[in-house]
């Protein structure tokens, strides 16, 4: 596979540490990164399980849904208010967000001398490194 040479980084059975996140290697952050965010259906069924019990104490409770209890009586009392103003936050972020992922692109491409393009696994990495060099961190 193309993570052989990656695996004998890691003891048997392999036990994957966030400080590789931010290795150099790009097949190790990948493969750190999918071991690490791989699906685990146990926990699916349970996130599922719990999904389902909010919703039946929200109708036991006369709610629409959980989110109509959670929220009634706080600052933004309704799911819609709240999805509206995530949707203004959302609006608002997007050119930085934009600009952000441009730089991580660029960064990745002329500093790190790689082609290939910006994955998940890269962020960590790059964010940091530009942080370092932005901020001048290391002095």
């Amino acid at each position: 596979s193309k993570y052989s040479h990656i695996k004998r980084v890691f003891s048997d059975p392999i036990q994957v540490d966030t400080m590789f996140i931010s290795s150099e290697d790009e097949l190790l952050r990948e493969f750190v990164y999918k071991s690490y965010l791989k699906e685990n259906k146990l926990q699916e069924s349970y996130f599922k399980s719990i999904l389902s019990k909010r919703k039946q104490l929200a109708h036991l409770c006369g709610y629409e849904t959980f989110a109509h209890r959670a929220n009634e009586n706080t600052i933004m009392e309704t799911p819609s208010n709240i999805m509206d103003f995530l949707r203004e936050c959302s609006r608002q972020i997007m050119p930085k967000a934009v600009n952000d992922f441009n730089l991580m692109r660029s960064f990745k491409k002329n500093v790190l001398k790689s082609d290939l393009p910006l994955m998940p696994w890269d962020v960590p990495l790059i964010s940091n490194r530009l942080k370092k060099q932005m901020f001048d961190l290391d002095r």
